[in-house]
């Protein structure tokens, strides 16, 4: 079990990506193999370049893909390895050499001098001749191949060597598509959704191949247009789709694997199995799709020595795969009510870590979405998301939700990090892990590192209207502001009618000084959310700082009286006092928010409060918070 809860959604309130090639030519062949030294990664790895763009260069692809495939083979030219059927063959270094310059040219005669210049350097002191013929033979002997009847290298007497077998460069990108609920009653149509959420996770353990998150798949249904238009809006080369069917105590799964670019079917099956072996079809499903995609799977236990997979009942993981379901809404009510079913699934199963670790997910989001204060929400992630993390260290997004929490609630930037970074290693397909990841690269001014971060989000979720808008807010923080409006268009043209998107642009003109753009769009935004807190406030703020004082004021009356029967953030009265100018009340409120330990006060950085500046008292605040001095 993954618990993933993180990459399935992109609401959260706080593109392509740009890869570094390194190519080894061979002297006369011109071979476009990767083959990056140790060293040369290690120093990517700590450089100021940031840490995703290490990531991409020792997962990235060459343009056409560092995996090529043929027959049951596939050879992955970076990683220098030889997968049969998703598994490692061994093979050495000069052999795989070898046949990495004979792929490059399929069913074409490559001399011996060829390969000699391709594989040993002209200063090399040893038997060529003798190193290139077991090369060979052990390359044979890996593909299980013979000289005298050859089915991949066929040798031409005194002349070189000839692959004889077609090959096609692997799949780099593909989509999930929802799965149809096929079974008769209405109350079992989570079992659909929760196959399509927990088949995206276990792919995202792929090696080297991207994987779109569920809410941009979500925007589609496999029958509703034309599969190449599909692929083409999420920008992939194949599509995962299927049914599921539940009826008594068994759940029968049908998926197929589509190369969309090419309309051609790659593999499909179907499968039939009782609840209590759920998990392990789900993995075997995600094999078979990695074997056809041409690259590896990496199994929780693979990926640390720590790992441990421990078995669900069907009652514990029934009651998890709900709290997914009603996670998934995002809703209010939803979200209590996943809370309710994750609680019990941890209760019924305490050694079963995706529990506590989606609970933490959950109260994440309560904290996000202001519906309980900030101290009782993150305290209660935080301990769940340390449970998990005792049970299973290897759940990517759990790391993830503890880097959050380390970042916005314990303001440990350090800490904040090696959970990103760790999260990123188990899972680097988690749009959400890079865009928490970019915006703590904002608070210590890295922007050209955290644009890259919410780039790669942007590309693993291109439909998702926050990740455009966070982008929006990146360049905001770098000053960039032609750039941060042209970001919050783009998202507004994803859904012109969700506030999320007026609401950043209105930051983004405030920011630039553009007042009176500023209020409209912040207007735009309450009128959109219904009068939502976060854009309430924002347009209190907005009016404040176009000198509408009496409106200003009647917001903030409003908002005060809001807070007699429901929770309001002090930060969102302190923002309004900063609009007002009122320094006194801004700082009385502010300090009440440290005091709750307020997500928002790492924007104490930002422009809304440059005329606090100069006070010490801000300026200890700031410190207190560990922000960087202005």
């Amino acid at each position: 079990m993954s618990g993933t809860m993180l990459c399935t959604s992109s609401t959260l309130p706080h593109a392509t990506t740009e890869a570094t090639w390194r190519k080894c030519r061979a002297p006369s062949l011109g071979v476009a193999s990767v083959f990056p030294g140790s060293a040369s990664r290690d120093a990517t790895r700590v450089s100021s370049s940031g840490y995703t763009a290490a990531r991409q260069s020792e997962r990235g692809h060459e343009p056409l893909s560092s995996r090529v495939c043929f027959d049951e083979f596939v050879a992955d030219l970076r990683t220098r390895e030889l997968l049969r059927d998703g598994r490692t063959v061994p093979l050495q270094q000069q052999p795989f050499q070898v046949l990495a310059t004979l792929l490059e040219y399929p069913g074409k005669l490559i001399t011996r001098d060829e390969l000699r210049q391709a594989v040993w350097s002209a200063e090399t002191e040893v038997d060529v001749e003798r190193g290139l013929n077991k090369a060979i033979n052990r390359l044979r002997s890996a593909l299980g191949d013979r000289a005298e009847s050859p089915r991949f290298i066929e040798t031409l007497a005194g002349r070189g060597y000839r692959f004889l077998v077609p090959v096609s460069r692997s799949i780099d990108s593909l989509a999930v598509l929802p799965f149809r609920d096929l079974s008769r009653k209405s109350a079992q149509d989570y079992w659909a959704q929760a196959v399509t959420d927990e088949l995206i996770t276990r792919l995202a353990a792929m090696d080297g191949a991207r994987v779109i998150s569920l809410f941009s798949a979500t925007q589609f249904k496999s029958d509703d247009t034309n599969l190449r238009e599909i692929a083409e809006r999420l920008g992939v080369d194949a599509l995962v789709d299927g049914s599921v069917a539940v009826c008594g105590g068994r759940i029968r799964v049908r998926a197929q694997l589509i190369h969309a670019r090419q309309d051609r079917l790659l593999w499909a099956a179907s499968y039939e199995r009782g609840f209590t072996q759920l998990s392990e079809l789900q993995e075997e499903i995600a094999r078979e799709i990695t074997s056809h995609v041409g690259t590896r799977f990496t199994a929780p236990e693979a990926r640390s020595p720590q790992a441990t997979r421990h078995p669900a009942s069907p009652a514990v993981y029934q009651a998890y795969l709900r709290g997914r379901f009603f996670w998934n809404k995002r809703t209010p009510p939803d979200l209590r009510n996943a809370i309710k079913h994750f609680e019990k699934a941890a209760a019924l199963d305490p050694k079963f870590a995706p529990a506590p670790a989606a609970l933490a997910d959950a109260y994440v989001m309560l904290a996000i979405f202001g519906l309980l204060r900030p101290r009782e929400a993150f305290s209660k992630a935080k301990r769940a998301a340390a449970t998990a993390l005792d049970l299973d260290p290897t759940l990517g997004d759990n790391h993830a939700t503890l880097g959050h929490i380390s970042m916005v609630f314990d303001w440990d930037w350090r800490a904040a990090e090696r959970h990103f970074q760790r999260a990123l290693t188990l899972n680097f397909n988690c749009s959400a892990t890079h865009l928490w990841y970019g915006n703590l690269l904002t608070l210590s001014r890295r922007y050209e590192d955290a644009v890259r971060e919410v780039k790669t989000a942007r590309e693993l979720d291109p439909l998702s209207l926050s990740v455009s808008a966070f982008l929006a807010f990146v360049y905001m923080r770098a000053q960039e502001f032609d750039r941060a409006q042209e970001a919050c268009r783009e998202a507004i043209e994803l859904d012109a009618k969700n506030p999320f998107g007026h609401w950043m642009l209105a930051r983004v003109f405030d920011a630039g000084g553009e007042l009176s753009k500023a209020l409209q769009s912040a207007d735009v935004a309450v009128q959109l959310s219904e009068g939502g807190l976060p854009f309430t406030a924002h347009l209190g703020y907005a009016l404040a700082r176009s000198g509408k004082r009496a409106r200003a004021l009647s917001v903030l009356q409003g908002l005060q009286k809001t807070s007699t029967r429901t929770y309001v953030s002090p930060y969102l009265i302190g923002l309004i006092y900063t609009g007002l100018r009122d320094k006194d009340s801004a700082l009385k409120w502010l300090e009440k928010a440290y005091a709750e330990r307020a997500a928002r006060l790492t924007e104490l950085g930002d422009v809304p409060f440059d005329g606090l500046r100069s006070d010490s008292r801000f300026r200890r605040l700031v410190e207190r918070v560990g922000l960087p001095a202005a």
